[in-house]
């Protein structure tokens, strides 16, 4: 398992989203967990953010989105505060303590507005990627 950390900020006042990140991933079929979300912009399947909020705490393994479900959520956020996202196969459980403990292929977590921690495990390239567009 290999991770980057890098800035949301770039030069001037670009930003650094979920969108960009998800940009490097390959097309896929995996299943998409969202554990924890805090930010603004258009929340997935048409829910408010306080329907996101209950789903996440109401539901212990998060909320599980497809590939399309969850390019469509990055493409309509504006910030991302704190989040942790994993990507896993259809039949496994997440849990929000446990997810780098699986065997997933994309883990994504924001921090406080301000960097980005991104792990590779079941998938090769993407942190060389990441690494090179925004550490460079």
């Amino acid at each position: 398992m290999r991770s980057v950390v890098f800035s949301m900020r770039r030069a001037g006042v670009f930003s650094v989203g979920l969108s960009d990140v998800l940009r490097r991933v390959p097309e896929n079929n995996w299943k998409w967990v969202l554990l924890e979300f805090d930010g603004a912009g258009d929340m997935p399947r048409g829910m408010t953010f306080w329907q996101l909020e209950e789903e996440l705490m109401d539901r212990e393994g998060g909320v599980s989105l497809g590939w399309e479900e969850v390019k469509n959520f990055s493409e309509g956020l504006h910030q991302e505060i704190e989040m942790r996202m994993v990507a896993v196969d259809w039949d496994v459980r997440v849990q929000f303590e446990t997810f780098l403990d699986l065997d997933f292929y994309v883990a994504v977590e924001a921090r406080d507005s301000s960097e980005w921690e991104v792990w590779e495990s079941l998938v090769e390239g993407l942190v060389g990627s990441l690494s090179d567009a925004y550490l460079s």
